[in-house]
């Protein structure tokens, strides 16, 4: 008789375990026989995944980039406007100062140990000026106004002395006999006939004692823009005092040590004025620290106190750092609406284009689920394999992704935004898994369930949009959520709303291809049904949406750039000043440009019944006409007509006469003066004028005719009146426009000119800056990356499709359709979505530009105002590109589905 075997406890406890461990190895097996099976399907979808990791991390990590940049480039741009000034005052003659030239020096040492750390990492140059007030004397060339500055030990470096020697740093005050050692520039003393031993007294009449100075030193600098003489005017660029059009004198500065300056301070009519400048290293910033400096500027603004508690000086915080640089806020939140728009448009596509490829691998293995439930596979269990193999292949992607975007030099800008996205990529198979082992809801369940997705896309849709439109965020270079996913919402809204489109359509391609011969457009219609992929038709009409948009406000910029740049320069060259304005207009004709010579009076002073104003009188002629005609499209600030008209209504005037001149008037000046008469006055001369037409202009400006106005100024002006009356025009302004323009433009006519403005510059100017610069490029290539990845979802879509079209071409060839009716089978189930993506994508650019379009602020990188306009090649671009998509994609289906026999069907029967 056999014994029964019996099992130890060890074995009773080890027995679960070992079973949990064989299901786990099972699992593992399983997985690793599907990834062996649909090996190249698996890596293509961890290839999309790190190409979408790649993006995600790129994306933030260029638009903080841009953003950074365009900091440096806008604090380098303000110079020493922005920079952080301590101002303080000393010279008090009854003694209530605590300040001395001496004490301030020695504070400016220690400043740079005062400033919080913000400050002290952006902080480049200090730099101390101590100036007093201009006192009068007496020269050898007239009248001195002379300005006594402190010279600071730390400049003197800067310094190259020409003859003599800087006076030594003293430390015990000079007595008010002594004579006072200065330095004066070698510029000053070329001015002044002075030289090393030379001495001058200044003081003023009100005071008892005067001072007396003493050439000690002449000195020259190799840059006189440096910061160390900022604040001390005068110091290089001396300037002649005149008197009806005499020089009588000369205004210049000096500079004498620390303890010189305080014992004759006292002396000064009024205080003193000390500057202790600190500069800022624009390469030292990025966004974010250019949001924190003009913190801490403010808060020391409010507490200046804090910086003297230790120390025997008082002075005040300034700084014009946010006043300056008060645009830049609004430039940098504009450009980072449009590169978001862009980010999100790019990664939503490459998002959607996973997601389509990652279905189709579950779908396809839908039959595997059944049998393996049929064999008793616990739900948690088919849910596992999924997962197991999702979250491995999703980590090997963005792991693959991450890495080559940091080979490249980018960091990840934003880790929630790659962090959203592995997760979205991980959970979509066991999603999709999940909803086909469980059971179909019933109908009612299902329509509450769709309806209620739908209603809360349309409302977290319109809270993107109202966030987008809002500018929500600030300007610190992260992405907002809500504003990033408003294009991705809007085309998700829009395609919803057109999925029904493709069966609308079936309808009436059905009674049409019923009434044609031939199986083509009858098959055409018949695979119309299988031709509605929401995912894909999601990707297309995104696609499209963002590359409708980002060209839309390319165009806008550009075109607002361009209007910009003719406002600034009025043609394609402006010349003032020119040696010969006659003889430089006759050279642009020559050249074949189209020139004219007016006269800009700028300043005058407009006087009406109730107001007065100033503002910029133009004088012009018949050939200012001709130019403003030959400027393209309705650029120029006034209408050439209006300009004609004027001068004919000015040449049938009384020219001898007073009657009021007839003039062209911008809309404020128009207004202002109404019906009445009113005055310019030009150097005394009361010159009445009527307006007789008004303009739109970006200042208060009139018009006149030049002949008239001269006229009037010559009949008018007194006999006597000096040879440097004020009604002596100003300089003449060359305006030209054509082809030969800018050649003539750099010839030696026009080199001895004031100032040479060319168009193109400015435009260059206008197109070279950080931020647009950024949003050029950006748009390039994020146009490029959503091109290829849309095409891609096309060509997934084809993919995905070919063996159910290749068996239908395959049967319907057993009875004698020919192969070439492929093409149609295609074409019906490609082309409702082509077309769909379209028409979705250009609905959702359209609702983005008119619902959120002021988020773009497109205005503040073009420079002026910019109407969104679109280009008439724009729609021509897109159906072309849609077509070749098209074409692309039929091409690929042709010998796919054409690999599929008649034979193999039979053997193994038509799948269901």
């Amino acid at each position: 008789m056999t014994r029964p075997r019996l099992r130890s406890p060890a074995g009773a406890r080890g027995g679960p375990i070992r079973r949990e461990i064989g299901a786990i190895g099972a699992s593992a097996l399983l997985v690793l026989r599907r990834v062996r099976t649909d090996l190249v399907a698996v890596l293509g979808i961890a290839t999309l995944i790190a190409l979408t990791a790649v993006l995600a991390v790129m994306v933030p990590s260029y638009i903080t980039a841009t953003l950074d940049q365009a900091a440096r480039e806008a604090v380098a741009a303000a110079g020493a406007d922005a920079d952080l000034r301590l101002l303080a005052t000393t010279g008090d003659a009854a003694g209530g100062n605590p300040n001395t030239a001496e004490r301030l020096l020695t504070f400016s040492t220690e400043v740079p140990d005062l400033w919080p750390t913000t400050l002290s990492e952006v902080a480049s140059q200090l730099s101390v000026g101590i100036i007093g007030p201009e006192v009068a004397g007496r020269i050898a060339v007239g009248t001195a106004r002379v300005r006594i500055g402190v010279l600071d030990p730390a400049t003197t470096s800067a310094l190259q002395v020409v003859s003599g020697d800087l006076p030594p740093v003293g430390t015990e005050p000079v007595p008010a006999t002594a004579t006072l050692p200065v330095v004066i520039s070698a510029a000053a003393a070329d001015a002044t006939a002075f030289a090393v031993g030379d001495s001058f007294t200044v003081g003023e009449a009100s005071l008892d004692e005067d001072i007396l100075l003493t050439v000690v030193a002449v000195v020259d600098t190799v840059d006189t823009t440096d910061q160390a003489w900022t604040d001390l005017p005068g110091l290089w660029d001396p300037q002649a005092l005149t008197s009806q059009g005499m020089q009588t004198g000369e205004r210049f500065t000096v500079l004498t040590d620390a303890a010189g300056f305080d014992s004759v301070s006292a002396r000064f009519p009024e205080t003193a004025a000390a500057t202790l400048r600190t500069s800022f290293d624009p390469s030292r910033f990025d966004l974010q620290r250019f949001i924190d400096v003009r913190e801490s500027i403010d808060a020391l603004e409010t507490s200046s106190g804090s910086l003297t508690e230790s120390s025997p000086v008082s002075v005040s915080v300034s700084s014009d750092y946010e006043r300056v640089l008060e645009a830049f806020p609004a430039a940098a939140a504009a450009a980072r609406a449009q590169l978001s728009t862009l980010a999100a448009g790019l990664l939503g596509v490459a998002v959607l284009v996973t997601i389509l490829a990652s279905t189709a691998l579950t779908r396809r293995r839908h039959a595997e689920i059944e049998l393996l439930r049929s064999r008793g596979a616990s739900l948690p269990l088919i849910v596992s394999h999924s997962a197991g193999e999702s979250i491995a292949v999703t980590l090997l992607g963005t792991g693959v992704g991450v890495t080559v975007a940091a080979l490249l030099g980018f960091r990840a800008g934003s880790p929630l935004l790659l962090a959203v996205t592995a997760g979205v990529f991980a959970l979509t198979p066991v999603l999709s898994t999940l909803s086909h082992a469980l059971a179909s809801p019933s109908r009612r369940f299902a329509g509450a369930l769709r309806v209620a997705g739908v209603s809360a896309l349309v409302a977290t849709t319109v809270t993107a949009v109202v966030a987008l439109r809002s500018g929500a965020g600030e300007a610190d270079g992260s992405i907002d959520p809500l504003s990033l996913a408003a294009p991705i919402l809007c085309a998700g809204v829009v395609a919803l709303a057109l999925a029904p489109l493709p069966t609308v359509v079936l309808r009436f391609t059905s009674a049409f291809t019923a009434r044609t011969r031939g199986p083509a457009t009858l098959l055409a219609g018949a695979s119309a049904r299988d031709g509605r992929a929401l995912v894909t038709l999601v990707a297309l009409t995104l696609a499209v949406s963002v590359g409708v948009t980002s060209l839309v406000l390319l165009h806008t910029v550009a075109s607002g750039q361009e209007a910009a740049s003719w406002r600034a320069v009025g043609a394609d060259v402006r010349v003032e000043g020119a040696p010969d304005p006659t003889a430089l207009v006759r050279e642009f004709a020559d050249a074949g440009a189209t020139a004219a010579a007016v006269v800009e009076r700028r300043g005058l002073t407009l006087e009406g019944r109730t107001a007065t104003t100033r503002a910029t009188l133009l004088e012009v002629d018949d050939d200012y006409a001709r130019l403003l005609s030959a400027l393209p499209g309705a650029e120029p600030s006034t209408d050439a007509v209006a300009v004609e008209q004027l001068l004919q209504q000015s040449a049938v005037g009384d020219v001898q006469g007073q009657d009021p001149l007839p003039v062209l008037a911008d809309r404020r000046l128009a207004a202002q003066a109404g019906d009445d008469s009113v005055t310019f006055d030009i150097g005394g001369v009361l010159v009445p004028v009527t307006v007789v037409g008004s303009f739109t202009a970006t200042e208060p400006t009139a018009v006149v005719d030049r002949a008239r106005l001269d006229a009037y100024l010559e009949t008018n002006t007194a006999p006597a009146a000096p040879a440097g009356s004020g009604a002596q025009p100003p300089a003449e302004t060359v305006l030209a426009v054509g082809s030969g323009a800018n050649r003539v433009a750099a010839s030696a006519t026009a080199t001895g000119a004031d100032e040479i403005v060319l168009r193109s510059d400015v435009l260059a100017q206008l197109r070279d800056g950080a931020l647009v610069a950024g949003v050029a490029s950006a748009t390039a290539l994020s146009l490029l990356g959503t091109a290829l990845l849309a095409v891609l979802a096309l060509v997934t879509t084809t993919v995905i499709g070919v063996q159910r079209r290749g068996r239908v071409l395959a049967l319907l060839g057993a009875l004698g359709v020919p192969k070439r009716t492929g093409v149609a089978l295609a074409v019906g189930e490609l082309a409702p979505l082509v077309v769909s993506g379209v028409v979705g994508g250009c609905l959702a650019s359209a609702a983005v530009l008119t619902l959120a379009g002021d988020a773009f602020a497109s205005e503040i990188l073009a420079g002026g105002a910019a109407p969104l306009t679109v280009s008439g090649w724009l729609p021509l671009s897109v159906l072309a590109a849609a077509a070749a998509a098209l074409a692309l994609a039929i091409a690929i289906d042709t010998p796919l589905s054409r690999r599929v026999r008649t034979a193999d069907i039979l053997r193994t029967g038509e799948e269901s």
